[in-house]
């Protein structure tokens, strides 16, 4: 019967769970707190909690056998994710505070001699002439790389020959695309008006000569001044 006794209390001791360290963590925040280590050489029957290091708790099934030392882990406990944080990209819209560049009014006058000005009648086909600045036919409106007379009429090279200037409606063409090269000097701004490869200027500089493109060859006579109240 004693043996039998034996027997029974020797594997039918009750299995008890307890808190087992196993793994060393860092703690994140400030509000980790401090756990026990359990001190696995003690076979009593009974935890002697040692206080450690912050650890990753673990629980295990420990047999109360003075005996066995075997433990079986049961459950790992895992770590809470920290939560990942996406930021929406801002996009913004410039405005810009910048006022539309103003037309301009002005006069085309040649460099050589200032009392001439570039000017033409206000109906389709008149010639770009020479003629004296205070005519008001010598009034022109620039906008981009053309020139607008009054009445919303633009300089127009004839039938794109390359040769007669001319008053005619406002056209988006190459008749009309005019470029500008601005050259400054010590003495004056003078400007050089070009049309493929071909320069604005006269053959004379006197009232009533007519305005035409010619081979660009740096002469006064295509030289030109443009004035007016922004400083063209």
């Amino acid at each position: 019967m004693r043996i039998l006794f034996f027997l029974v209390g020797a594997f039918a001791s009750p299995i008890l769970l307890e808190p087992y360290a196993s793994t060393m963590v860092i703690p994140s925040t400030a509000a980790a707190t401090a756990r026990t280590n359990i001190d696995t050489s003690d076979t009593s029957g009974t935890a002697s909690a040692v206080p450690k290091a912050v650890y990753k708790p673990q629980i295990a099934c420990r047999a109360n056998n003075p005996n066995t030392d075997s433990i079986i882990p049961i459950l790992n406990a895992t770590a809470t994710p920290v939560p990942k944080i996406f930021l929406e990209p801002i996009t913004t819209t410039t405005v810009s505070t910048q006022p539309p560049t103003p037309q301009s009014f002005f006069t085309l006058m040649t460099y050589s001699d200032a009392s001439f000005c570039l000017g033409a009648d206000s109906f389709r086909g008149s010639r770009v002439l020479l003629l004296l600045c205070s005519d008001r036919r010598t009034t022109i409106l620039r906008t981009g790389d053309g020139m607008t007379f009054k009445k919303g009429f633009c300089v127009d090279v004839t039938d794109g020959l390359g040769d007669e200037l001319q008053a005619w409606t406002c056209v988006d063409n190459l008749n009309q695309g005019f470029k500008w090269a601005r050259e400054s000097t010590t003495v004056a701004i003078r400007d050089t008006i070009t049309w493929r490869g071909l320069c604005m200027g006269v053959d004379e500089v006197v009232e009533g000569a007519r305005v035409r493109m010619m081979p660009c060859d740096g002469g006064m006579n295509q030289m030109w001044i443009g004035l007016d109240s922004h400083g063209w």
